[in-house]
């Protein structure tokens, strides 16, 4: 009997566990389901393609071809409405319908939205996570003459560098604490990386916060 199983996410570990599975059975049924357009590419490198430093298609891992030649259906701009645990179904926001044998989770997670009172009003917000999050980053600090990142974390820092590397917009970083990542590093950690920063022309917001 042919073994049905489904993916969920086409990220790295989607993707990883979906070819896994192809080479333990050659025979299985491989259904992987997509909410992005996009086929497999290295979250990693979004950061350099950020700065320029590397060519869009050399994000990317996969081709939509690769799929097909491993046997993998692959359904993007797909999303999950409904999974029914008792007769092992998917289901999806296009009416389909995936019977499972064996069923994997792999969808990642998002930002949070904005907390700030107005930040919904605001169509110039934008995360970091995706591909088509950095396509609009890039379009948008290339045509503003200043970028405010928000948030001390280390996605701040390489939105902050990474926006500042262009020359495009001036950068301003605001966040609560006296200094980046200041649960990880120490004070002169912190002041290193600030230096490192600014020589970058980034301008520095600390022991501060976003109030609407």
């Amino acid at each position: 009997m042919t073994r049905r199983y489904v993916v969920i996410g086409n990220g790295i570990a989607g993707q990883t566990c979906a070819e896994e599975l192809r080479k333990l059975d050659a025979e299985a049924s491989i259904v992987m389901i997509a909410a992005e357009k996009h086929p497999l590419y290295n979250r990693v490198a979004l950061p350099r393609y950020l700065r320029g430093q590397v060519r869009r298609e050399k994000v990317f891992m996969r081709t939509a071809e690769d799929y097909a030649t491993r046997n993998l259906e692959i359904h993007f701009e797909t999303w999950v409405t409904d999974i029914d645990v008792r007769e092992k179904v998917v289901r999806t926001n296009r009416d389909q319908s995936f019977p499972y044998d064996a069923l994997l989770i792999a969808t990642g997670g998002r930002p949070k939205p904005p907390p700030w009172p107005g930040s919904d009003q605001v169509s110039q917000v934008l995360g970091f996570q995706t591909i088509d999050d950095t396509d609009a980053i890039i379009a948008r600090a290339d045509s503003a003459e200043r970028v405010l990142v928000m948030g001390g974390s280390f996605i701040g820092y390489e939105l902050a560098e990474g926006v500042s590397y262009r020359k495009t917009a001036k950068v301003t970083w605001i966040m609560r604490g006296p200094w980046f990542l200041r649960y990880v590093l120490d004070e002169e950690g912190g002041r290193l990386c600030r230096e490192m920063g600014e020589a970058q022309g980034v301008e520095f917001l600390t022991s501060d916060e976003v109030q609407k």
